[in-house]
């Protein structure tokens, strides 16, 4: 796991080149504490650098990597089978010279070019520069767990694990995407190809770049897509857990590959709960956990995570989240996401990745995946209820008033309500469980005269259960939950490693019965079987999922009030209707409702804003807020 910066120029690498990438490769420190390393190919006027976080072959794997006959890699990610792709280019003929996955990449690649990555199980942002091919090939994993980033610019074209090192170069400014706010608001993030920075690009998951050195151009294709559901195989429910069973174990096993000690995230719920048991199960011994806790939250999961450890005999570790440290957390946080998550539960996962770190655990297990292929969010039910009842509800008018009173009693909170409105009343298609607004409060949050911003969005095709999981798939997966999780991470300089998403597990689900994966208000059905074969605690299986709860609204009637009314006076980000806005926080001071989401929306956004487009430290709106225990 690593941190990459290249690029190749439209000339001659100069010296002013190789010092500005050797300054810029700095702001991937986190990413690689342990080496450094930078190649010039002038035969290719490329600059490859590299930052190193060791996992595999610990003394001889350090990058940027070549075989001697014009072939570079700096790689970010693991090669969790590179084992038998070695003894299969050893019987080919091919000498290695280190016992690390990154040699066998590159000779994969230099054997048999983009199709090498058939048969290669793991997690990948690389750039493999071919200076005898005259081509560099840029690639993302399979499921997007691994970023890569790139700029064409008037020098050349350029990519790196994160944009900042991008922004780094002399050569690269920082200009701000206002075509993408819809998208940001919508989706809490802005799914790849676009970033919310104007001429940086994010690669798609399963996708690869081919830049031709002579012509200066390129190109970009799909090398995988997630198979569609399959006719229903004849296996019995039975047969469909065991099926499953044995591939989400392959998933755990591959992912203990390591050179250093492997953990786990444990919230207490049923998916972090199922890695902790796999894990056991395949005999990894001294398992740590690690697990972030709000005291005082009526959602706080602490007593669930320490049920499951004590229950596997885990070396569990909590780390305590509260208002003050989240405030203490921010400046670090704005920093690290430069590709913007406006996930505020990314905030306690840097604080466990930091206690992980601190006790030695260099890769952590995690559950992402799970919901998105087995139901288990509750807005998925929710809408497939609410699509079945506006069927038999005649005429949008009568929709209408039959929610303004259930509102006007009650029974549909000011939050829920554009939902309610999008879903019921307009019959519109699903856009994701980070969607909460609909077309009409869009519209109000955005500034009426900026109408060019306002891009069609794209929503689900289907509406039962397996349709709304493919579509948060495709979307929150690469673009929200791994960008999330890879900045925590890597921001404690700790690497997450996710079962769930293994390519074999993914592609097999498709082809279960569905009443193995989910039914309407029923989640991950074969799931809680396997937990009861595996011992997982009975709680546990029966539990609703709860989640990193931060009790945001909370703050924001507290020690984060001072923030908000620095937003609401500076109006510092374009395309914004601060008016709106501020009504909205009224409306939350005096709770009526509970808009902590969209606001926290728009103060991350704020946050961003100051970092990365105004230069100005986060702090100056940080130490706006008072302080308090929260």
């Amino acid at each position: 796991m690593c941190g990459i910066l290249g690029g190749v120029f439209r000339r001659s690498v100069r010296q002013d080149d190789i010092t500005a990438f050797r300054r810029a490769i700095q702001a991937l420190e986190h990413r690689g504490p342990d080496a450094e390393g930078l190649k010039v190919i002038a035969e290719a006027n490329a600059i490859l650098a590299f930052r190193r976080l060791a996992i595999i072959d610990l003394a001889t794997g350090d990058q940027p990597m070549s075989t001697g006959a014009g072939q570079h890699i700096i790689f970010n990610g693991e090669i969790y089978n590179y084992q038998d792709i070695r003894a299969t280019l050893v019987d080919r003929g091919f000498r290695f010279r280190t016992t690390s996955d990154t040699e066998v990449l590159l000779q994969t690649l230099t054997c048999y070019g983009i199709d090498g990555l058939r048969p290669l199980r793991g997690m990948w942002g690389f750039g493999f520069l071919d200076a005898a091919r005259g081509e560099l090939l840029l690639a993302r994993d399979r499921l997007g767990v691994k970023q890569l980033y790139f700029t064409a610019q008037q020098e050349g074209l350029f990519f790196a694990s994160e944009p900042k090192a991008l922004l780094a170069l002399p050569w690269v400014r920082a200009a701000f995407d206002v075509d993408q706010l819809s998208a940001y608001l919508t989706f809490r993030c802005v799914p790849a190809p676009a970033t919310l920075f104007r001429g940086i690009a994010k690669l798609e998951a399963g996708t690869y770049l081919r830049y031709r050195l002579d012509e200066g151009t390129h190109q970009i294709e799909r090398y995988w897509s997630r198979p569609l559901p399959t006719r229903m195989s004849a296996d019995s429910f039975h047969d469909a857990v065991d099926r499953l069973e044995a591939g989400l174990l392959q998933g755990i096993r591959r992912r203990l590959v390591a050179d250093v000690p492997v953990g786990a995230f444990l919230s207490g719920g049923l998916d972090s709960s199922l890695v902790v048991a796999g894990m056991r199960r395949l005999g990894h011994t001294n398992v740590q956990t690690f697990c972030a806790t709000f005291p005082g939250s009526p959602d706080d999961e602490a007593a669930f995570s320490r049920r499951v450890a004590d229950h596997f005999g885990a070396i569990h570790h909590e780390a305590p989240a509260r208002a003050d440290d989240f405030l203490d957390l921010l400046p670090r946080w704005t920093e690290l996401n430069d590709d913007l998550v406006a996930d505020a539960s990314s905030l306690p996962l840097l604080t466990v990745s930091r206690v992980a770190r601190h006790a030695g655990c260099i890769v952590l297990l995690s559950g992402e995946g799970s919901d998105e292929l087995f139901g288990g969010y509750g807005s998925y039910h929710k809408y497939v209820l609410l699509n079945r009842l506006s069927a038999l509800t005649p005429g949008e008018g009568m929709r209408r008033l039959l929610v303004r009173g259930l509102s006007q009693v009650g029974l549909v909170s000011p939050q829920d309500l554009p939902r309610v409105m999008e879903y019921f009343v307009v019959r519109g298609g699903y856009m994701g469980t980070a969607a909460i607004l609909d077309r009409d409060s869009l519209e109000e949050v955005l500034i009426s005269s900026s109408s060019g911003i306002r891009q069609p969005l794209p929503r689900a095709t289907g509406d039962d259960l397996p349709s709304l999981g493919a579509f948060d798939f495709a979307r929150r997966i690469p673009d929200d939950l791994l960008v999330r999780t890879d900045r925590a991470t890597m921001g404690a300089s700790i690497e997450a490693r996710v079962p769930f998403l293994d390519q074999d597990l993914v592609e097999l689900v498709p082809s279960l019965p569905r009443q193995a994966r989910a039914v309407l208000g029923i989640s991950k059905v074969a799931l809680r079987v396997i937990a009861w074969r595996w011992g997982v605690p009975w709680q546990t299986i029966a539990h609703r999922k709860i989640g990193f709860q931060i009790p945001l609204g909370r703050w924001f009637r507290g020690p984060l009030q001072p923030m908000w009314a620095r937003i609401l006076d500076d109006r510092a980000v374009p395309g914004l209707n601060y008016d709106f806005i501020g009504r909205l926080f009224d409306a939350h001071l005096r709770a009526e409702g509970h808009f902590e989401e969209i606001l926290w929306r728009v103060a991350a956004l704020e946050l961003w804003h100051r970092q990365w487009i105004q230069g100005v430290s986060p702090d100056t709106l940080c130490s706006a807020s008072s302080r308090g225990t929260g």
